[in-house]
């Protein structure tokens, strides 16, 4: 179980947190960022450094209210843009692209600036492209059993199933804009119960807006250091996406339209 989770994190990494710079086979040379403001420096102007732990009793309340209002969620189609800190690195990685979501078992992440790379889930199929000089390509699609565990997690974040199987230590904050006595935000942090998985991933905060209906973004704490924040924006909930989405084309990827 324990070398599982290290294959999980490993792939948690790989595919979410570096897809935007063409992970594992190609390498950016040059990488232009300027004049961008991140979802972290937004989320600071927006509400501040005020911000107030959680007690347990309303944590509990707070999480059986989030999957009760995201049950509803049959279908998400999302554009979002990842901000990826590497300590190695001199200013911030940023990338965007979208997500699409299809219940159950159907999704799509999409990098489409600075560089293209897509991953598909269709029920027990596994794709994943990257764009190598203006063409799309096939890449291996690793250990399928390991990344649908992976995948299920996401789908369950998305339902508001935020500790699905029981393998994070759940808190979280408040956070308070220009009203100090209404929460305009709520954070949960899953930090990961193995210590095999926190080698990796030391822990994921959920941003949650005040009405706990909207996944607004995502942090992931690998290191002290290191760090990816996605922000989603310009969502579509239970509006109709057409089944071969999730599925590559003959060309590669069929494109989506906004």
């Amino acid at each position: 179980m324990n070398h599982m989770l290290v294959r999980i994190a490993t792939l948690l990494i790989s595919l979410l947190l570096t897809a935007g710079i063409v992970i594992l086979d190609t390498i950016p040379f040059e990488l232009s960022i300027t004049n961008i403001q991140t979802g972290q420096a937004l989320a600071s102007a927006q509400y501040g450094d005020k911000s107030m732990v959680i007690p347990m009793e309303k944590l509990e309340a707070i999480l059986e209210t989030a999957e009760n209002n995201f049950s509803d969620v049959q279908t998400l189609k999302a554009k979002l843009i990842q901000e990826k800190n590497i300590s190695l690195f001199s200013e911030p990685v940023i990338s965007e692209g979208f997500f699409l979501f299809k219940n159950p078992d159907k999704i799509r992440l999409e990098f489409t600036t600075p560089f293209k790379s897509a991953l598909f889930v269709n029920k027990d199929q596994f794709y994943r492209f990257e764009e190598i000089k203006g063409e799309w390509k096939a890449m291996s699609s690793g250990d399928k059993k390991i990344t649908r565990i992976m995948l299920d997690h996401m789908a369950a974040w998305v339902k508001g199933r935020f500790n699905k199987d029981g393998l994070y230590r759940i808190s979280g904050k408040y956070l308070f804009g220009n009203k100090p006595e209404n929460p305009a935000a709520i954070i949960l942090i899953l930090e990961p119960k193995a210590v095999e998985f926190r080698e990796f991933i030391r822990a994921f905060e959920l941003g949650i807006n005040a009405d706990i209906n909207r996944l607004e973004h995502i942090t992931i704490r690998e290191s002290e250091q290191d760090f990816t924040h996605i922000e989603f924006y310009d969502e579509q909930i239970n509006m109709p996406i057409e089944n071969n989405l999730f599925a590559p084309g003959k060309q590669g990827p069929v494109p989506v339209l906004w």
